[in-house]
């Protein structure tokens, strides 16, 4: 089976959309429920959307690293840990999504400063941020297993945008990714 890196972006383009519509439908929900914005999964949850939508939304961060691999090595890259598979990015995607990350933390955090400090959430670094993910990617999908389940994903937008930056930087698909 042939396929490429465009594929595989695309791909994780789908997962992404569908995981912003099952965002969407939790915050309609609950528009009446704003006090505690503090990201607490249970396996009694009665949410229903939030934890696929995190599911979708790790997946499309896995997709879009792999389409960035297989675009650099020509090769795919295999497994599920977000954290492991941005550590197999060639040295300079790494730095470019880091260095979104660091150059535009602070307008992102000014410009959401209300959540931030309302809720007093912490902020975490790019590594930690990382690893939150990776760590929410798998253990929201199999929430039967884990009693609950309390992690930081405030900077999970600059992550995405960081690794969407990079593929727009690569320049392999037919249009740029927002």
């Amino acid at each position: 089976m042939k396929y490429s890196a465009k594929d595989i972006v695309y791909q994780g383009k789908k997962f992404e959309n569908a995981s912003v519509i099952l965002e969407q439908k939790t915050i309609e929900e609950n528009q009446n429920n704003v006090n505690n914005r503090t990201l607490y999964f249970d396996k009694q949850s009665l949410n229903h959307n939030l934890e696929p939508a995190f599911s979708l939304f790790g997946f499309s961060l896995e997709l879009y690293i792999k389409g960035i691999f297989y675009f650099i090595y020509k090769k795919p890259l295999h497994g599920h840990h977000l954290k492991e598979l941005f550590d197999s990015l060639d040295y300079e995607s790494k730095i470019s999504v880091k260095d979104y990350f660091e150059n535009n933390k602070e307008k992102y955090i000014k410009q959401h400063e209300n959540i931030f400090i309302d809720n007093q959430i912490e902020i975490i670094s790019f590594e930690e941020t990382l690893f939150e993910l990776s760590d929410v990617f798998v253990k929201v999908r199999y929430m039967f297993e884990n009693i609950n389940l309390e992690k930081n994903l405030s900077l999970r937008e600059l992550i995405r945008q960081g690794i969407v930056n990079r593929i727009n930087e690569l320049n392999f698909l037919d249009y740029s990714l927002d």
